[in-house]
Formats: structure tokens, C-alpha cells, sequence
């Protein structure tokens, strides 16, 4: 399992304002290509952001289940990549300081992505440093 946490100099609200804007995920999520869309009423549990990830000339498309949605406090989604499988990503939102204490965590729940989560976790810890690095630039961005 990989946890990051980082310090955002914004509300909770303005952090899930982005975590609610569909279009705002290829901005942040390392990795993603781009948005293909997300259903009506996203981020609410049921609902589905389809998205296309990938390097280089590679992709893959597929969607993100929202598996729980509490505004603004946390959001679970359940990230599918094809072949790769299965991840549950929970972002939690802590008011801190007058900003916000993020703390996201992943695990691989099915595939390769559950199989190789030991070897991956560094790996992801990485990249999800740098999502967060961005997710924060976006919401501090917002106010």
C-alpha cells in the first residue's frame, strides 16, 4: 500500500472543488492522458470518470468507479486499467492550519496491480508525490 500526505495552503473545499471537476484529473493525475468524460452528478458514489492513461505512445482507456463520496472530506474511488486491474485510491481531507492535510492512498485489489503491489509501492509512492504536488497547485490556485 502507498500513503502520501502533503500540506495544501486552501480550504478542504477548495481541494475537492478540483477532486470534483472531471477535466481536472489529466492535470493532476500523473499519468493520465487525458478525460474522456465522466457520468452526470460526478464525483457521487455509483459515478464513473472514463480516462485515458498511459506514456508515450502507449494507452489505455478505461474508467474510475466513485465508491464513496463524502464532500469535503474523502473520496474513494476504485481506479480499472485494463489488463492491469484494479486499485482503491482513498483521499482523505483534514482541515489543518487554516489549509487542508491531504493524505491519499492506493493499493493494487485486483491483477497485477494487487500481485506486484510490494515491488510497486515505491513506485507509486513516487508518482503520487507528484500528483499531489500538482493537486495542490490546482486547489491553491482555486483559493
Amino acid at each position: 500500500m502507498a500513503v502520501n500526505e502533503i500540506e495544501v495552503a486552501a480550504s478542504p473545499e477548495a481541494v475537492w472543488g478540483v477532486l470534483a471537476d472531471p477535466q481536472a484529473y489529466a492535470r493532476w493525475v500523473l499519468g493520465t492522458k487525458r478525460i474522456r468524460g465522466a457520468d452526470d452528478g460526478f464525483p457521487a458514489a455509483g459515478t464513473r470518470l472514463f480516462h485515458t492513461v498511459g506514456a508515450g505512445p502507449v494507452s489505455l482507456a478505461d474508467s474510475t468507479v466513485v465508491v464513496v463520496s463524502e464532500p469535503p472530506r474523502r473520496l474513494i474511488l476504485d481506479a480499472r486499467l485494463g489488463p492491469l486491474g484494479t486499485a482503491r485510491v482513498t483521499i482523505d481531507l483534514r482541515e489543518s492550519d487554516g489549509g487542508t492535510t491531504v493524505v491519499l492512498t492506493e493499493r493494487g485489489t485486483r491483477g497485477p496491480n494487487r500481485v506486484l503491489a510490494s515491488v510497486g509501492d515505491l513506485a507509486l509512492r513516487g508518482r503520487n508525490r507528484w500528483s499531489l504536488d500538482r493537486l495542490r497547485e490546482l486547489a491553491e490556485q482555486r483559493g
